[in-house]
């Protein structure tokens, strides 16, 4: 390659690569920028988490063919820089004419060409590249506590609105609560998902716990009446099966008596339990003249079996989610109990005037007389009494205490109690009642009240004088 031409294409490439660098950095500077824009932007209007945009860093590589591809058309020409170059090294345009046709022996006049000094002064560019490169790692770096604003952070509630949703529905299914509330504290709770930040949390978990207490008190208001229609179908349960395997050996008059307590179950059991599935007409029928068949007998407890079991099913979703505690729970599958067996066992050894269907004999079959409640605690059931202690092995002798003593007793502070016997000082001091008692005799008068203990002997000795040889 000739002189010239290798000088040319040398300041071609210097110029295109400093144009380059110029324009690669300009593009460096604007992606910081507005990659750290959105991620200020991102993290604090929606929250988003910095490490999300961590992989996004790998488009800066983009630059360097983008760099090229948008500054390709700004690159020096080399025919004008050749150009330039006649006119810098005052050619008079032989170097121009090199270019195009074959000057010969003048190419001679070209070996000393001379190129310009390139000066750029990169410092404003690489002032405003560390700005917006610091601004980039910031808005990346910076933890959440200092970028996310509390009045944009949402609560993370979402588990205990769902929770309090599923408690809703199962209360909303057992008929505790109407349709019309669950459905309102439903879209509360919505409103409350929404708008919980981080500005007030207190207010959210009181609102909570304000609907977790209403929804409390209406499962334990609902449970109270569940166990109450548990009971009611469990004795008519019990009842109808008890008539059904004693039809054949029951007296007219028992048979009535048997058929009234039956109905009359049955009509509670409609009153207490308003989804009560109803009776087919000719059961119904049956029912209230008190001529129920074996068969009829039988479909009326299965019906009200599977009542009872809905019921019992229902108190164990409480009881699952929290809504009730395992006292009641218990309860709960005490009264699901049937004794059928049992009754017929009573109702044979009792054919006398003893009508073994009303509730008070049926409660001592069942074992279960009264509910402990002064709303069921029943009245009418008789009490049960243990077989009482007695005074074998009690080793506590009752002794009197002396009123000096029962003054100092009444004085005293409690510091606690045990179950062991007191003990009796060895050495201890005779109280009196009298302050003086044993105070020489000599004129005068006192003034008598009460002396505590602790200031007997000092008066003792006052009262105590010796007497003079004349007296």
């Amino acid at each position: 390659m000739e002189p010239g031409n290798k000088i040319i294409r040398n300041f071609h490439y210097r110029l295109s690569a400093l144009f380059y660098i110029r324009r690669f950095i300009r593009l460096t500077i604007y992606f910081l920028l507005i990659c750290g824009t959105v991620i200020v932007v991102s993290r604090l209007g929606f929250g988003i988490n910095a490490s999300g945009f961590i992989p996004f860093t790998w488009l800066l590589l983009l630059l360097f063919p983008i760099t090229y591809i948008v500054g390709k058309n700004d690159f020096p020409d080399r025919g004008k820089i050749r150009a330039y170059l006649d006119y810098y090294n005052r050619k008079n345009g032989l170097l121009i004419s090199d270019g195009r046709i074959n000057i010969g022996e003048w190419k001679k006049l070209l070996n000393d060409l001379k190129v310009p000094t390139i000066r750029w002064n990169p410092k404003k560019y690489f002032l405003y590249l560390g700005a917006a490169l610091l601004f980039f790692v910031l808005s990346i770096s910076v933890p959440e506590r200092f970028v996310t604003s509390n009045l944009r952070q949402t609560l993370e509630i979402e588990e205990d609105v769902q929770e309090i949703i599923e408690k809703i529905e199962i209360l909303a299914d057992e008929n505790m609560i109407e349709t019309e509330r669950a459905e309102s504290m439903k879209q509360k709770l919505d409103v409350l998902k929404a708008k919980a930040f981080g500005d007030d949390p207190a207010a959210a978990w009181e609102a909570l716990d304000h609907i977790n207490g209403n929804l409390a008190k209406a499962a334990a208001e609902g449970s109270k009446k569940a166990l109450q229609s548990i009971d009611t179908l469990a004795r008519t349960e019990m009842a109808a099966e008890t008539i059904r395997q004693n039809l054949g050996s029951l007296d007219p008059g028992k048979l009535s008596q048997a058929m009234t307590a039956l109905s009359r179950l049955q009509s509670q059991a409609n009153k207490e339990l308003k989804n009560l599935e109803p009776l087919p007409a000719d059961l119904m029928e049956a029912l209230q003249k008190g001529e129920l068949t074996p068969q009829q007998l039988k479909e009326l407890s299965k019906r009200t079996c599977n009542s009872k079991n809905r019921l019992c099913k229902g108190m164990k979703d409480l009881y699952k989610h929290g809504l009730i505690d395992q006292k009641t729970m218990n309860k709960c599958n005490s009264l699901a109990k049937s004794n059928s067996s049992g009754l017929s066992k009573f109702l044979s050894e009792n054919q006398g005037d003893l009508n073994v269907f009303d509730p008070q004999a049926m409660s001592m079959c069942m074992s279960k007389p009264g509910q402990g409640e002064i709303q069921r605690g029943r009245g009418d059931a008789p009490m049960t009494w243990s077989s009482g202690s007695t005074m074998e092995g009690c080793n506590f002798k009752e002794e009197s205490l002396p009123p000096g003593a029962l003054k100092s007793l009444s004085d005293s502070k409690l510091m606690g109690v045990t179950y062991a016997a007191p003990e009796k000082a060895q050495n201890s001091e005779t109280s009196a009642t009298g302050a003086l008692q044993e105070a020489g005799a000599d004129g005068g008068s006192a003034y008598s009240q009460t002396i505590l203990p602790r200031h007997r002997s000092s008066i003792k000795r006052y009262f105590n004088r010796p007497t003079t040889g004349g007296e």
